[in-house]
């Protein structure tokens, strides 16, 4: 008997160190279910587990009572599963140390609480504490679990949406003497003046290109907001639909079945999307070779905000580095002038670039950790975007010398915004971070009206040139007052 109740205890003990270790991954799936699949989790979820019973192991051997080795367990994986904020608490107040120094130190002071709890914790508090937090945590997993199965069943609907929205190349007839019609879309691309008044910067590269390939250029369009989830979904859907009051989930649903898709697909185009990720849906050509995961505002997977938490985080550098090289892929197979298509196709392309996180210099060599979010040194945000500027370019010279009847956008949704970080909303006013890049090149044609348009308002009037539509240029949403 006393066997069994023995077997019991370790089999609970290793339950509720389980469902700590993994509830910060779960209880962030469950919050963006709506966005998100479960598969996004799982590394995270093997990795805390595997962390978890490691530590429970260690502690057991050093603690023979189970239920206090439990306790310590606890104290030291949820530690080391928020490593990150623990370091950035002695960085604040002790400003020369670094990772290799808050490690032992928080397993030191770990080790030392975990000495006065054995000394003073009766073994019965031990059992009930264990308890407590294995059947509260529980709870909490379930409870949380529940109110995400509508999102959960969204996303699954969406997912669905997407596959069946697919449009092979033979799926409709097409009219042959169509254009080829390009929208690039560079993410946080800030627009000229942006450049200009804040970095000093003029993009002089870039406007030599497009002068000298007749691009119709304008100077300062802005968006109707600054958050991607909703210019973009606007965008595709030729009308502004989607506010910044509207869950990203909700937006999601509106933009992968974009009004814009089914016009293209009306007028006689093939349609296919070119991105890293799933953000646009659709047919895509790169689907398998690029990142499926969902993005954060901050062009971060879940898995990535889990594990950049955690005390692995100095070694995720492979994570980052295929995600460069999923960038460039994408913005090579748009250079490639083999990928131009051979009957008339709508092309969406959308790279998360040159949003941070910082990882590249302007001549795309790895940037330090220590780059990522950081706004307030100009030369990381700078060489990116000087990077982008440089692969945009190599786009646009395959189109226009191997595709020179086409149209072709080239838009951002937003500008510089220093998200995430202690700059938002002090770097840069809220009306700049809605300024954008907008350029379209028409066949080498001039298009007027454009200067000073949005990007909804500019594809509305040039689909309108081209095929008499009488769509119109519609009121821009305010949503940025006082400035």
């Amino acid at each position: 008997m006393n066997s069994l109740k023995r077997v019991k205890k370790i089999l609970f003990s290793v339950w509720t160190i389980l469902v700590i270790s993994n509830f910060p991954a779960l209880f962030m799936y469950f919050k963006n279910a709506g966005e998100a699949g479960i598969a996004e989790i799982i590394r995270p979820l093997f990795i805390f587990s595997a962390m978890g019973i490691f530590v429970l192991l260690i502690s057991f051997l050093f603690i023979k009572d189970i239920s206090k080795a439990t306790l310590t367990a606890i104290m030291l994986i949820v530690s080391l599963c928020n490593f990150r904020p623990i370091e950035a608490f002695f960085e604040f107040f002790f400003r020369s140390m670094r990772y290799w120094h808050v490690l032992p130190v928080t397993i030191v002071l770990i080790i030392f609480i975990s000495m006065l709890i054995i000394k003073t914790i009766p073994k019965d508090l031990g059992e009930i504490l264990v308890t407590m937090l294995g059947v509260v945590i529980t709870a909490l997993i379930v409870i949380n679990a529940f109110i995400a199965i509508p999102n959960i069943r969204k996303y699954v609907q969406n997912h669905k949406v997407n596959l069946s929205a697919d449009t092979s190349k033979d799926s409709i007839a097409v009219d042959d003497n169509l254009p080829n019609v390009y929208l690039l879309i560079f993410d946080e691309y800030a627009g000229f003046e942006q450049m200009e008044k804040y970095y000093g910067y003029d993009n002089e590269e870039l406007k030599d290109f497009l002068s000298e390939n007749n691009f119709n250029v304008s100077k300062n369009s802005h968006n109707e907001w600054y958050e991607t989830h909703v210019c973009i979904s606007n965008l595709v859907n030729l009308d502004y639909v989607v506010s910044p009051y509207m869950t990203a989930a909700d937006a999601e649903s509106i933009r992968k079945n974009g009004r814009l898709f089914l016009l293209m697909q009306e007028l006689g185009y093939n349609v296919q999307v070119v991105e890293n990720g799933d953000f646009l849906g659709q047919y895509s050509p790169t689907r398998n070779a690029s990142n499926t995961n969902a993005g954060t505002i901050n062009g971060e997977t879940l898995e990535n905000l889990l594990l950049k938490r955690t005390v692995i985080y100095p070694f995720l550098r492979e994570n980052v580095n295929a995600l460069i090289a999923d960038i460039v892929n994408l913005c090579e197979y748009m250079a490639d002038s083999n990928n131009i298509p051979q009957m008339p196709t709508f092309t969406i392309f959308y790279v998360c670039f040159p949003h941070q996180p910082f990882f590249t210099d302007e001549n795309g060599n790895r940037l330090s950790a220590d780059a990522f979010a950081n706004w307030e040194n100009d030369e990381y945000y700078l060489g990116q975007y000087k990077y982008s500027t440089k692969l945009m370019i190599k786009i646009l010279e395959n189109l226009v010398n191997n595709d020179p009847n086409s149209i072709i956008f080239v838009q951002s949704d937003h500008g510089a915004r220093a998200s995430c970080s202690e700059q938002f909303l002090v770097k840069f006013s809220e009306n700049d971070m809605t300024g954008i890049l907008n350029v379209v090149y028409c066949q080498g044609k001039n298009i007027e009206n454009i200067d000073g348009k949005s990007a909804v308002n500019t594809i509305r009037i040039v689909l309108d040139e081209l095929f008499d539509l009488g769509l119109g240029g519609i009121e821009v949403p305010q949503y940025i007052i006082g400035e």
